[in-house]
């Protein structure tokens, strides 16, 4: 009998954990980049969709990622959008879904990524309170990476202040509450590499300076150079390592 206590406060406590378990997926051509002031570590094989989420509100930082055949070749092309940050109030035992809010997405991909709009609903149908802000971080040229250092962790560091609790970027941005039919047009708000806030103050983002072309965007340049027998080759190597 003296174990009883201990192993039913265990279940109790495991079971309440999993009733508060709340998260945010995502489709195939997105990525995410930060979750409040951190970076989500990601690599190019292998898609995060799902990411777990307490409640409460988050700020999480998001890119439209996909690859487009390229009209004047053969090979395929990475189209990437600007970060843009979601501020989401999580409620409890809730599971989020992310989709594009128009079928320009898988239309013209490129287009879309100019400004790529999105909806976000839940699994119980629950109104979804959230905001959206789009910035201007700019994805340099691989070679440009390459030779002048990489900015892709300057960028990524700023997308991850950007989402840090009490970042004045957000207050820019107009709250939503939607349903099924969400749509998220009218709540974009432009930012710049700075956040800034409503009486007109600027305040620069964190930037991290690291030396030397990002890996995973070497891998992506040589296979879009690879002909389609290497391509193979590599994916069988690849797979060897896993």
């Amino acid at each position: 009998m003296k174990y009883l206590v201990p192993t039913t406060a265990f279940a109790s406590l495991f079971f309440s954990a999993s009733i508060l378990a709340s998260s945010l997926e995502i489709p195939l051509n997105f990525e995410y980049l930060a979750l409040d002031g951190q970076e989500i570590s990601t690599t190019s094989f292998k898609h995060q969709a799902e990411l777990d989420l307490t409640p409460g509100t988050h700020k999480i930082a998001i890119r439209f990622h996909d690859m487009v055949q390229d009209q004047y070749s053969d090979s395929q092309t990475f189209v990437k959008s600007s970060p843009f940050i979601i501020t989401l109030d999580v409620q409890d035992n809730t599971e989020y879904q992310l989709a594009p809010a128009s079928d320009l997405a898988l239309k013209d991909p490129k287009k879309y990524a100019e400004t790529p709009k999105v909806n976000i609903n839940s699994n119980n149908n629950s109104p979804v309170s959230f905001q959206y802000v789009l910035t201007q971080y700019e994805e340099p040229s691989f070679f440009n990476r390459l030779f002048t250092g990489s900015q892709t962790a300057k960028i990524d560091a700023s997308t991850a202040a950007a989402t840090a609790v009490g970042t004045s970027a957000m207050v820019q941005a107009n709250t939503q509450t939607t349903t099924n039919q969400a749509n998220s047009a009218d709540a974009i708000v432009i930012a710049t590499g700075a956040a800034q806030t409503a009486s007109g103050v600027v305040t620069a983002p964190a930037t991290a300076v690291n030396d030397g072309a990002n890996p995973e965007q070497m891998l992506q340049y040589w296979w879009l150079q690879a002909d389609d027998n290497t391509r193979k080759e590599f994916m069988g190597w690849a797979i060897k390592q896993l």
